[in-house]
């Protein structure tokens, strides 16, 4: 990334450094905060006996989006809950004042349910996600999406807000 934050950085294979961090952070969902071990974590799924697991996928990107001057990394996670579904989400990992990922993230948004995210990229504070999804009406998980989507995410006080 130039000096000046005006160059986008997409990272499809995740760098060592977000990477060992984001492995065994704590992400907040809604309602609760789930603690990945070397990238996977198991819930319960709640009024159900299913296990939801939550993994960590490779799909990256690192660059500034706090102000502070200092690389954070957005990740890409997948929560997994039997024949429910596959969810996909983004959160933020922090930087700390000397540069270190912090291991706790910012809030996680819901990119979609049986989606394929291709990349993620941060470019002057945003947040882009390039992702596939169906359309509308299409029954989801009979063949792959095809619908490509863009969307587009900013932290605001200390989370993910859609722009």
């Amino acid at each position: 990334m130039s000096a000046c934050g005006s160059t986008p950085e997409v990272a499809p294979s995740a760098s060592d450094d977000v990477s060992q961090a984001a492995a065994n952070a704590t992400y907040h969902f809604e309602d609760q905060n789930v603690t990945l071990v070397n990238g996977t974590a198991e819930q319960p799924v709640r009024g159900s006996a299913v296990k939801a697991v939550v993994s960590l996928s490779e799909v990256q990107a690192s660059g500034e989006l706090s102000g502070h001057g200092k690389a954070d990394a957005v990740v890409l996670l997948t929560q997994a809950q039997g024949n429910l579904g596959t969810f996909s989400y983004i959160a933020v990992l922090l930087a700390d004042a000397s540069g270190l990922l912090t291991s706790t993230s910012t809030n996680v948004k819901l990119t979609g349910d049986r989606v394929i995210v291709k990349s993620i990229s941060i470019d002057r504070g945003t947040i882009a996600v390039e992702f596939l999804d169906y359309n509308t009406g299409e029954s989801k998980g009979a063949s792959p999406p095809r619908l490509a989507q863009f969307t587009k995410y900013k932290m605001v006080a200390g989370t993910i807000s859609r722009t």
